[in-house]
């Protein structure tokens, strides 16, 4: 508690200079939903004007809600009252508004934005895409902040080198024993282009497709684990081991027990099919170089794919839940309950929500969920 007093007298200071604009959430009337075992409330906040678009994240900042914007923009928002203090971080420069004019990406679903926050021991790290209009590449970055400072570098991938710029970025990040474990997506690397980048998945040497660690008492870079396509969320379980919920092509969205050095198959191995047909990505490919069969199994794979987000593990929230593990959904606008007893899922329970869940985090005793909409809902349960 002494930590977080600190450090929010610290940004207290900043606040003043940053020229910050607050302004109050808009509650909408609180929804009902009824589970296997509870009731739970659903109140949903919005901005008075809120910003569109895909992406972003929000951490935990004390009892308060750091939210990171699909604007690449941060806000801190008081879980209490709701207002939302806007520019509470320097924003970042990610050079979407260059991309337009890039001579390499002809082809691109989205403008570089926000992936992942997180909060630890009190320094803030962001995942996010980045596009530097000199060199005409597209990075994969991670920057920190701590104390008065403005952002730092911890990780800036190679260029990427093909022709598109697509969806598949990762960017969820969680620290555990002085590590930051990240994923990074394989950006449709799935493929053969001619390049470097080919398979890169399945190519140690490159980060794409991949679940990496960066070593914080010396900033030294490691791949964990290969073989994946978009990971969209990574959980430590309060036993150690990690946990990541990654996109599947048409179908076959999993969630992989992390052990390091596996590999998980992506692309010559998966439940998916190609977008349109029934075909196999890795009829495309040539025969891997690895014995198939020494590919990991998902622990659950989610037939067809609700495109699923990030995740938790509840705790201290209702004796009926706790220990479970909540995961969000972008196209089936839904949140999955969760059981696991080690390596089996007991039961999978939807609970639809409509919104596109974007980003989940627990705070005390409620979860709150950041939208596609911009918007965050909070849950609580009601007995």
């Amino acid at each position: 508690m002494i930590i977080y007093i600190r450090i929010a007298l610290i940004f207290g200071l900043l606040l003043v200079f940053r020229g910050v604009h607050s302004e109050a959430l808009v509650p909408s009337p609180p929804v009902y939903i009824t589970t296997a075992y509870l009731k739970l409330k659903l109140e949903e906040y919005r901005y008075k004007n809120p910003q569109r678009g895909h992406g972003g994240a929000i951490a935990d900042l004390g009892f308060n809600i750091l939210l990171g914007k699909s604007d690449n923009n941060f806000s801190r928002i008081n879980t209490t009252s709701w207002i939302s203090e806007d520019n509470y971080l320097p924003p970042l420069e990610t050079g979407g508004e260059n991309l337009k004019n890039s001579r390499r990406y002809k082809y691109r679903e989205m403008t570089p934005r926000i992936e992942g926050l997180l909060n630890y021991q009190g320094t803030y790290y962001v995942s996010y895409t980045k596009y530097d209009a000199a060199s005409d590449f597209i990075y994969f970055v991670i920057d920190k902040i701590e104390g008065t400072s403005d952002w730092k570098n911890v990780y800036q991938s190679p260029g990427l080198d093909a022709p598109y710029y697509t969806i598949g970025s990762g960017g969820r990040m969680v620290a555990l024993d002085g590590k930051l474990f990240f994923t990074v997506g394989d950006f449709s690397l799935d493929r053969l282009n001619g390049l470097s980048s080919d398979v890169a998945p399945q190519n140690p040497s490159l980060p794409w497709g991949k679940v990496n660690y960066i070593d914080l008492a010396n900033q030294s870079f490691h791949v964990w684990t290969l073989g994946h396509r978009n990971p969209q969320g990574l959980l430590v379980l309060s036993d150690g081991r990690i946990i990541a919920a990654e996109h599947g092509p048409q179908g076959g969205d999993e969630l992989n027990i992390l052990e390091s050095g596996g590999n998980y198959g992506w692309p010559f191995e998966s439940f998916g099919t190609k977008y349109g047909s029934y075909g196999e990505y890795k009829d495309d490919l040539p025969a891997p170089s690895e014995d198939p069969i020494k590919f990991k199994k998902p622990l659950f794979a989610f037939v067809p794919s609700p495109a699923i987000s990030q995740l938790i593990e509840v705790k201290k929230f209702h004796s009926k839940w706790n220990g479970d593990i909540l995961l969000g959904s972008l196209k089936a606008k839904t949140l999955f309950h969760i059981r696991i007893d080690k390596d089996k899922v007991i039961f999978v329970e939807p609970i639809p929500i409509n919104h596109r869940i974007r980003d989940i985090k627990q705070i005390d005793s409620s979860i709150y969920i950041l939208t596609d909409e911009g918007s965050i809902l909070k849950i609580t349960h009601f007995d």
